[in-house]
């Protein structure tokens, strides 16, 4: 026996349906501030800062922990350069199967020089900015990977450094995602909120000319 809902009632439904797929057909970002979620203080010595992030975050669906090392480093000799940049280091990667993290790992990888990794920057009443960048790739430990961007501090026009600018103008979010060498739909995604870091990182490329 088949029951007629009353009109209302099926409007509902399709409405209630039509949602619901939507929601399941978006993408996801992972918002990487679970309740353990920290900045470590502002580290200086010397010419050199860093600025340290860690939480757990949602990556292809499984939870891992992941850690953001911003850092720069402003010395300038005639025999000494500084770096600037982040390391972004994964836990336990071995649990994110099928993601190909060895074609990422080393000078000599199959994706050392592919832009693979996108950093979008939000800003308050500025257009997003987006920067593709050929991420370095190694294994700092155990079973972790880390995949880093990196530039001289004191050469002007690089990603890294452009997007340490942009984080210390006043940003809303810092977006990475990492796109697998084989697999373009398989993809590393975490955003990070950085609304009130803005004076930490003023400081972190403090000197930097």
């Amino acid at each position: 026996m088949s029951v007629r809902l009353p009109t209302f009632a099926r409007k509902l439904f399709k409405l209630t349906t039509a949602t619901l797929i939507a929601l399941i057909t978006l993408p996801t970002l992972t918002l990487a501030q679970g309740s353990d979620a920290k900045w470590d203080p502002l580290k200086s010595q010397a010419n050199s800062r860093t600025l340290q992030y860690s939480a757990s975050a949602s990556l292809l669906g499984k939870p891992s922990a992941v850690s953001l090392k911003f850092y720069c480093d402003t010395t300038s000799t005639k025999t000494q350069t500084g770096a600037l940049g982040f390391d972004l280091v994964i836990a336990k990667v071995a649990d994110l199967a099928p993601f190909g993290f060895e074609a990422f790992e080393g000078p000599d990888a199959p994706a050392a020089k592919r832009k693979l990794l996108r950093a979008t920057v939000t800003r308050p009443g500025k257009p997003p900015l987006v920067l593709n960048i050929a991420p370095a790739g190694w294994s700092p430990d155990g079973p972790n990977f880390a995949f880093g961007v990196s530039a001289p501090s004191q050469q002007a026009g690089r990603n890294a450094r452009t997007l340490l600018r942009a984080l210390a103008d006043g940003a809303e979010t810092l977006s990475i995602s990492i796109t697998d060498a084989k697999n373009p739909k398989l993809k590393l995604e975490l955003s990070i909120p950085v609304a009130d870091k803005a004076a930490d990182f003023k400081a972190l490329i403090a000197g930097l000319k």
